[in-house]
């Protein structure tokens, strides 16, 4: 049986506009449907949402992907940044939130309609859902990897670390089930007595 829910979150992050950085607040409200009727898959897609909303988003600053030396000064100065194809306007910030959501939850929650309003913008109210154009989003991206990353960047070689780069949902332990059988299925015992 599928159940209808809604998430409403904020969340503080930035916005690179016209050379300047601006704080502001986001509202976000994610209204859904689960795809699933395993509790715990549930349960792990939603924390799911909550990790892109309060880890990856929450204190990052939004920037036009196009900035390649504005993000390098930013990520110098230990600021988390967030490519995104378009200039970060409210509107194109929730077509990214409901692209990135959509895929980390593969399935087990689907967004039905997201809504997104910020102070600076004038709390005016943007939706998005499955029958509105994604715009610049529609471009492949990191907003359709259902993985825990808000980049395209790959990490480079040298003797800096980064380790954000290799978070997965694994080893932030919210990963589905299956995938735990999945490995299990795979490896191969051996008796010691077998030939080569």
């Amino acid at each position: 049986m599928n159940v209808r829910i809604e998430y409403p979150a904020e969340f503080l992050a930035a916005a690179h506009w016209e050379d300047s950085v601006l704080m502001n607040c986001y509202t976000v409200r994610c209204e859904m449907i689960t795809g699933t009727n395993d509790a715990v898959e549930q349960n792990v897609a939603l924390e799911r949402l909550k990790w892109i909303l309060f880890q990856a988003m929450q204190n990052s600053v939004f920037i036009d992907a196009r900035e390649k030396a504005t993000i390098k000064r930013l990520e110098a100065a230990g600021l988390r940044t967030v490519p995104l194809p378009a200039p970060p306007v409210d509107q194109v910030i929730g077509m990214m939130l409901y692209s990135k959501l959509e895929a980390v939850m593969e399935g087990r929650i689907s967004v039905m309609q997201l809504s997104l309003s910020s102070e600076l913008g004038e709390n005016v109210i943007y939706y998005q859902n499955n029958m509105e154009s994604l715009g610049p989003l529609a471009q492949p991206g990191w907003w359709q990897n259902p993985e825990p990353v808000c980049s395209d960047a790959r990490p480079t070689a040298g003797k800096v670390v980064d380790i954000g780069a290799s978070q997965t949902w694994k080893s932030l332990d919210l990963h589905w089930t299956q995938d735990d059988d999945d490995v299990k299925s795979n490896v191969v015992a051996f008796r010691k007595d077998e030939d080569k």
